[in-house]
């Protein structure tokens, strides 16, 4: 897998293709929401999660896996969920309390990431802890679309649990990133980063 390749064919590589098309399905998604179309809103997040699938099967199954891509993926997975999450909190308010959580998250996520991009030049691939987070918070998401009368208990059950998890990632994320800098500061041979 050559994540060296010229940013041009990086950037026209079939699985960055599709996710481009991913963050293009956001306002379609979020529109339909709002508008109260809740079963096509459904149908586009579908998709998206299709073409999320597609594109990790496609960038390992051929060798199509960038550097791009690793930074691609999770900014089309992270926009999709903060559009989602407000539209959702907007009906159900405590959902909110998960954008608050994901902004910190990922603003610390991006800093240290370029800072072990300018140090090591590694883009570290997403890894279980965050896929796992991604399912839970697109699982509750969906629910609450699919069912915007939930019982509260639910609702505060789900939040907790999708908070919880997306504050475990973010440690557990940020422990790699300095694992990965104090290796390339003591001139050790960086962990492979090819996502399980």
């Amino acid at each position: 897998m050559n994540n060296k390749q010229p940013l041009r064919k990086q950037a026209l590589s079939i699985p960055n293709i599709l996710s481009y098309f991913r963050i293009l399905l956001i306002p379609v998604c979020a529109v339909l929401y709002l508008r109260g179309k809740t079963v096509p809103a459904l149908g586009v997040l579908a998709l998206s999660g299709l073409t999320d699938i597609a594109d990790g099967k496609i960038a390992r199954r051929y060798g199509m896996v960038t550097d791009l891509g690793k930074v691609l993926d999770p900014v089309a997975d992270k926009l999709t969920q903060g559009v989602l999450i407000f539209c959702v909190a907007d009906r159900t308010p405590l959902i909110a309390l998960l954008a608050g959580i994901l902004v910190v998250k990922e603003a610390v996520m991006i800093a240290s990431g370029y800072k072990l991009y300018k140090k090591a030049g590694v883009v570290n691939s997403s890894r279980w802890y965050g896929k796992l987070c991604t399912i839970l918070v697109y699982t509750t998401l969906v629910v609450h679309i699919a069912i915007p009368k939930l019982p509260p208990i639910v609702t505060h059950i789900s939040v907790a649990v999708c908070g919880g998890m997306m504050i475990v990632s973010f440690v557990l994320y940020n422990v790699r990133f300095f694992r990965q800098l104090r290796l390339r500061s003591a001139g050790g041979e960086m962990e492979d980063d090819v996502s399980p």
